[in-house]
């Protein structure tokens, strides 16, 4: 297998999206303002990342970065850097924790991660996420040999970034690694983009024409667990 090391997505990739769907749910019921603000913030920075080495905030880590991003929303009420923190935190990050509480991972996501570990392949999660206690929850954690958040290297997905950070602390080449996640857009355009073969789940395989810059798509971890297996075979 060419393939060195395999990262996975974590939100709606190793749980599956139906969990992920109605976390989002819940959190816009309980707290449907701030959802609402989130959501817009997380959509204006990944729409100003592009331009961060530009105006300096390549400099600031991403805490900071979401704070500003989300004060350019508000400029009228002059709040200030540590209040912008403070209100994401306590608005939205804190109850994000609690939701994940009850978190169960996909079926064959342990037998997965056993063969590719027995082949001798890296594991690495890149989330757009916090991680909390995400993979420990799952019983996944011991099978990850690398970690990788905002927080780490202070882009969202698909900035192409995150990922050529994600091969650094690999130390392998684009061609080297196998990226596995739920979304097109963030997902497989971003691992695409730097180079890497990215392969989508969630979606239908007859239906892969609509998924161009995949590898190979799927509809459920099943059939990329089996998928997966035969190329470790081979």
């Amino acid at each position: 297998m060419k393939y060195k090391a395999i990262c996975f997505d974590v939100d709606g990739t190793l749980y599956s999206p139906q969990t992920l769907k109605q976390f989002m749910i819940n959190i816009g019921f309980s707290h449907p303002v701030w959802a609402s603000r989130y959501n817009r913030m997380r959509h204006l920075f990944r729409s100003l990342q592009g331009s961060f080495e530009e105006t300096g905030l390549e400099n600031v880590d991403f805490s900071e970065r979401e704070a500003l991003v989300f004060m350019k929303m508000y400029p009228k009420r002059k709040m200030k850097l540590v209040e912008a923190r403070e209100k994401l935190d306590r608005n939205y990050y804190r109850h994000m924790e609690e939701v994940y509480a009850t978190l169960e991972r996909q079926p064959e996501t342990i037998a997965t991660l056993e063969k590719i570990k027995k082949a001798g392949l890296q594991v690495c999660v890149l989330s757009d996420w916090p991680l909390y206690n995400k993979l420990e929850l799952m019983g996944v954690d011991p099978y990850i040999d690398l970690k990788i958040t905002p927080y780490d290297m202070g882009y969202l997905k698909p900035d192409v970034h995150c990922f050529t950070y994600m091969l650094d602390k690999l130390s392998l080449k684009s061609s080297e690694v196998l990226f596995v996640g739920d979304s097109y857009e963030k997902d497989v355009t971003g691992a695409a983009k730097a180079g890497i073969d990215p392969v989508l789940i969630g979606h239908h395989r007859d239906q892969k024409e609509q998924f161009p810059l995949a590898v190979e798509a799927f509809d459920n971890w099943k059939d990329f667990d089996d998928w997966i297996g035969g190329q470790l075979e081979a």
